[in-house]
C-alpha cells in the first residue's frame, strides 16, 4: 500500500485580522513531454544564479540534486539550449546568457499575469482579494 504525503498544514485564517483571500497562480509552459518551464524551475534557476551552485540551489529549495538536474535537463532538451555553464574554476555553475534572459522574461511574465489577476479580482469577485506578498490592508 502506497503512503500518501501528508497534506501541508496552513495557518488558520482569523477573520478579524485577515479578511481578504490571497490570489495565488500556477503558470507554466509545457510540451507533449511535460513541463518545460514554470515557477519551480524559475526559482531553481534564480537559486543557481544566486548560489553559484546547483547543489546549494537544490538544498535551498528542498529538493535533491538529482531531481534538480533532471528538471534542468528536461528544460534544456525542450528549449534546445543549454541553461548552465561551469564556472571558470569548475566547482559551480552560472546561468548561460540565454538562461539569464529567460529568467528575467519569465519572471516579468509571471508578475504581470499575477498583477492582472489581482487587479481584475474586484471586478469579478464579490469580495476583495490581494496579491500574494502584498499587505492585506492595501488590498
Amino acid at each position: 500500500m502506497m503512503r500518501r504525503k501528508p497534506r501541508p498544514s496552513y495557518p488558520r485564517r482569523d477573520s478579524r485580522t485577515d479578511s481578504h483571500p490571497v490570489i495565488r497562480l500556477r503558470l507554466w509552459l509545457e510540451t507533449e513531454e511535460g513541463v518545460m518551464l514554470g515557477l519551480g524551475r524559475l526559482l531553481l534557476l534564480e537559486a543557481i544564479r544566486d548560489e553559484g551552485s546547483l547543489k546549494r540551489a537544490a538544498e535551498r529549495l528542498g529538493m535533491s540534486y538529482r531531481a534538480a538536474w533532471g528538471k534542468l535537463k528536461t528544460t534544456e532538451e525542450a528549449l534546445e539550449q543549454p541553461l548552465l555553464e561551469k564556472t571558470s574554476g569548475g566547482r559551480g555553475f552560472t546561468l548561460t546568457p540565454f538562461a539569464a534572459d529567460l529568467v528575467t522574461r519569465f519572471r516579468t511574465l509571471y508578475n504581470e499575469v499575477e498583477q492582472k489577476a489581482a487587479s481584475s479580482a474586484p471586478d469579478v469577485l464579490p469580495f476583495k482579494a490581494h496579491r500574494y506578498g502584498d499587505d492585506a490592508s492595501s488590498g
